[in-house]
């Protein structure tokens, strides 16, 4: 069984479309739907992503 923890990492990092790297979690200072979407940015290459929760 996989803790809740586990989840909570997993769910802070997706792969990039661009150059297949890990993206994490970039919170916007500016944005307002942060109880609807989450927000993620390339180190890499520095493409950004939103998922819609």
């Amino acid at each position: 069984m996989k803790s809740n923890n586990d989840t909570k990492n997993k769910s802070k990092e997706l792969i990039c479309p661009i150059c297949d790297e890990i993206m994490k979690q970039y919170d916007y200072t500016y944005d307002t739907l942060k109880d609807v979407k989450v927000n993620y940015k390339c180190d890499h290459c520095g493409h950004k992503s939103t998922k819609i929760l």
